[in-house]
This record gives C-alpha cells, sequence and structure tokens, in this order.
C-alpha cells in the first residue's frame, strides 16, 4: 500500500514516519485546533475560507505557529500536489490541518495530512437519508467554549457518536444543549426546511461551518429564505424537510429523529433535491455518484488507484 505523505513541522515525509512526543499538549490536553476540507475534481474547496477559520481558532486560544495563513496554504498545497497521484481521476482527497500547542521546549505543533474521502461512512445514506438520534450527553456549552472554535477536543462528539448508534444502529447523532436547543450532529452542521425557508441553528451557538455557508448562498439562489433561529426537536419533526452538511458530504437528508419520520420520510425533499443539485453544479461533481461508484468498486475488490 502506498504511504501518504504529511507535513509534519515544515517536513514532508511519510505517514509511516510521521511520530510525535508523548508530551504533545494536542494528546494530553486536547490542547490543540484543526480544520478540513476536500478535494473536487483534485482541487481543494474554498481552501482559503477553511484556513481562515483555523487561524481564527489559532488566534483565540494564544497559539502562534510562525506561519503566515499564505505559507500554510503553499504547505497545503504542496501535501496534496504529493498525494494526488495515489488516488484515481474520479475520486478525491480530504486535506486535514491540526495544530497543537505541542511541547515547552520544541513549540507548537502542525501536522497537514491528506487522505482519500471517506465514501463508505456515508455513500449508503444518500440513498434513503440518515436517521438521527438526541443522545443523553449534550453539546459543550458556549458560555464554557465559544463553539466557532474547532477545537481537537472531541470527547462529546464521539461520545455522541456512540450513545447515537447503540439507541439506534447507523443512526447519527442529533446534539442539543441543556436546554434542549440544537446545535449540530457531532461531525456536521444540520439545517430544515419550513415553510419554503431554510433554517440553521442561531449563529455564535454553533460552528460557523463553510459547507453550510455555501448552501445557504445556494438556497438564497433559489429563491429561499435563509434565517438563523434556535431549534429544538419539536422543530425538526414539524418541519418539511431537514438536511445535513460537511465538508466530505456536502448536503445529505435526514430522513428521522428518534425514530420519527419527517415529514413521511421521503427524502430527499424538493428543496433538499434542488440544493444537492445545485452543489454538483457548483463543484462539476455528481458527489452522490462519486460516493456510490467508490464504494461499489471496493466492495467488487477493484484497485482505486493510479500507480
Amino acid at each position: 500500500m502506498s504511504d501518504y505523505l504529511v507535513h509534519l513541522n515544515g517536513r514532508l515525509i511519510p505517514e509511516s514516519e510521521a511520530h510525535l512526543s508523548i508530551w504533545d499538549r494536542g494528546f494530553t490536553l486536547g490542547d490543540a485546533v484543526f480544520d478540513t476540507t476536500r478535494t473536487f475534481r483534485h482541487q481543494p474547496f474554498r481552501l482559503n475560507d477553511h484556513l481562515t477559520r483555523l487561524y481564527r481558532s489559532l488566534r483565540y486560544v494564544h497559539i502562534d505557529i510562525g506561519l503566515a495563513q499564505a505559507e500554510f496554504r503553499r504547505a497545503a498545497e504542496e501535501v496534496l500536489a504529493a498525494n494526488v497521484h495515489l488516488v484515481a481521476e474520479d475520486d478525491d482527497l480530504i486535506l486535514t490541518f491540526r495544530v497543537s500547542r505541542g511541547t515547552p521546549t520544541a513549540g507548537a505543533t502542525v501536522l497537514i495530512t491528506c487522505r482519500p474521502v471517506d465514501f463508505g461512512r456515508f455513500a449508503h445514506l444518500y440513498l434513503n437519508g440518515v436517521e438521527l438520534v438526541t443522545p443523553t450527553v449534550r453539546a459543550v456549552s458556549r458560555d464554557i467554549m465559544d463553539p466557532r472554535v474547532k477545537t481537537q477536543s472531541r470527547i462529546v462528539n464521539a461520545l455522541a457518536e456512540i450513545q447515537a448508534a447503540e439507541a439506534r444502529p447507523g443512526a447519527w447523532p442529533l446534539l442539543c444543549t441543556s436546554r434542549g436547543v440544537i446545535t449540530e450532529s457531532a461531525r456536521a452542521s444540520f439545517l430544515i426546511v419550513q415553510d419554503g425557508a431554510v433554517v440553521a441553528p442561531k449563529g455564535g451557538r454553533v460552528l460557523a461551518g463553510v459547507t453550510a455557508a455555501v448552501t445557504s448562498e445556494l438556497a438564497e439562489g433559489l429563491g429561499c429564505r435563509v434565517e438563523e433561529r434556535d431549534l429544538t426537536p419539536y422543530d425538526v419533526l414539524l418541519a418539511d424537510e431537514a438536511f445535513i452538511t460537511s465538508t466530505s458530504i456536502c448536503v445529505l437528508s435526514v430522513a428521522s429523529l428518534n425514530g420519527v419520520p419527517i415529514n413521511g420520510g421521503a427524502v430527499p425533499g424538493p428543496i433538499t433535491a434542488q440544493l444537492i443539485q445545485g452543489w454538483q453544479e457548483l463543484t462539476g461533481v455528481d458527489y452522490i455518484a462519486q460516493a456510490r461508484r467508490h464504494v461499489h468498486r471496493a466492495a467488487h475488490g477493484e484497485a482505486a488507484c493510479t500507480s
């Protein structure tokens, strides 16, 4: 199997040779931030937007990596260029940027990785939609940590995913605050469609999703109102449609919440379907067909690499 190359503290090295100190604060304390983007036709999508969010997170947590954003972008593009030949022409990659406070002696740790999009995790959900479950674990309050910071500390999200799967096999979590206000779906932004409007959780309660922002732009282009307000499970169960967005999945329909179908469970709804079409036109990729091809190829043992 080919060894992907990564950027670690200024060096481009094989993934298998990348090692961190056991005293790195990203490991010992979760003292780190991250961001990620994917490619379409091997070109990174909204890379500057993702790096701007990363640098905002770095500034908030007081980590100085000594690199200007333009320099970081060049490093990311170098990693992508070094790995793109390892996937087929119709496959794509995920670029992930992780920065920890490092160790007291060595300073911050900067890691840029590149791997194929994990289509197998969600390709099957495009057909019937994803089931969501509200777990007992709650989202981190904005009184504790501003949710606009994309921190590496994801234990709440991990526990939420475990609880959702235990409640309903294959389900994904929909996180709420201690007061029952919806935030996100662990690794994705959450939105509903109600009376022709696309509605997202109120800003300031959730991560400012790059994919969610693009989707809102597409919705406005369709003539839909785009609103932000506090949402609860009550609102979801009365919604006309619901969907989640993230870097890798783009737009994915939600079929049910806690076992109750949303508007009969038929997916995608008409507006969600138009948003999916909008994403495909914007990126020049039928990302649903791409995901299904990848899974089919894996199931039949067909090679996905070009070298």
